[in-house]
């Protein structure tokens, strides 16, 4: 017998401790099944198994955003699959294709690099993937002021949840709420 990583086999959970609840280990299965769906499809329930049908909602937030490419339509069914999962609903937007840019055009939105800068891990201007993901985010903060909205979340299409995502965040922003921490960004 011999270790390969050649191929996979499959995925195992980590371990838990033996103080941990079955809430933990429900936890950390669905861990599991969101890592699968990165590089593989995601793994259908057996129809011979009843699944309780999940209800979603926005954890307490306004609203939450999911920012997508309209090109990388892979990334967007696996962030609204991987949402799913977590009972979170999310409002698609549509990212601004820094691919898709030119020179004049983003001078046309306003956009004008400060004179010398570089960006301090690579030492060169912004790209222009980097000028829209900005343009991006900037767009989903312009419907944040205009709607008036208070408390939104806003995901890339590309993130990867870390283990106990929702109950870790719903947490925080109980502790923030009672401790009454005045915040804008996190």
């Amino acid at each position: 017998m011999f270790v390969s990583n050649r191929e996979v086999f499959g995925f195992l959970p980590v371990p838990l401790r033996s103080h941990s609840s079955l809430r933990d280990e429900a936890d950390n299965f669905l861990h599991v099944q969101l890592e699968i769906m990165v590089k593989l499809p995601p793994a259908e329930p057996s129809p011979h198994v009843w699944v309780p049908p999940k209800v979603s909602d926005k954890m307490g937030f306004d609203e939450v955003f999911l920012i997508n490419l309209q090109r990388r339509s892979d990334r967007r069914a696996r962030m609204l699959r991987t949402l799913q999962e977590q009972g979170i609903s999310c409002k698609l937007v549509e990212a601004v294709d820094g691919r898709a840019l030119n020179s004049s055009e983003v001078e046309a939105l306003g956009i004008r690099m400060l004179p010398g800068y570089r960006d301090p891990f690579h030492g060169r201007p912004l790209t222009r993937g980097e000028v829209g993901c900005f343009l991006s985010h900037f767009r989903v903060w312009q419907e944040i002021s205009a709607r008036g909205l208070r408390k939104s979340l806003v995901f890339e299409d590309d993130l990867r949840f870390e283990i106990f995502f929702r109950r870790r965040l719903t947490e925080l922003m109980e502790e923030l709420e009672e401790a009454g921490t005045p915040w804008d960004l996190m």
